[in-house]
């Protein structure tokens, strides 16, 4: 929150307590998207939610990028993206996941689990061992996708 505050300061800029949290609740801290909505908010600093709308739109674009460049590279990324689209629903059980996963052992789906918490792309809560995507841009972008279809 001090990152995004000190850069609009550097521009005459401030935004309320509230404001602030909500971009960095929105951009998960990020600094890179952090910086993209600082750019976009200096450039038309009366539109908060211009410099919001076009943030997410330019982050989705480069996640999604990254994710059809993963997808050409990384083995097991299929079934990656199939755990991914089902985090991006609603938090699931390990349980949960082996239905919904196609695989048909519990070491499989273990593997595809902890390959996604060493890219950090998702975590397992310590409170209740339910799994959820990090990144709320990777999450979005699902949903997006998952309405589309």
């Amino acid at each position: 929150m001090s990152f995004l505050q000190k850069g609009l300061e550097q521009n005459q800029l401030s935004l309320s307590t509230d404001l602030l949290v909500k971009t960095v609740e929105l951009l998960d801290g990020l600094p890179g998207w952090l910086t993209m909505f600082g750019y976009y908010y200096t450039a038309k600093p009366s539109n908060y939610s211009d410099a919001v709308n076009k943030t997410l739109g330019e982050a989705l674009k480069i996640v999604s990028n990254e994710t059809d460049s993963i997808g050409k590279l990384a083995r097991g990324w299929l079934t990656h993206l199939k755990l991914l689209t089902e985090l991006s629903i609603g938090n699931k059980s390990f349980t949960e996941l082996l239905s919904v996963s196609g695989q048909s052992t519990n070491s499989a789906l273990s593997k595809h689990l902890d390959m996604l918490q060493r890219l950090n792309y998702i975590e397992k809560r310590p409170e209740d061992g339910r799994y959820e995507i990090t990144d709320p841009i990777m999450a979005e972008l699902l949903k997006r996708k998952i309405t589309r279809q």
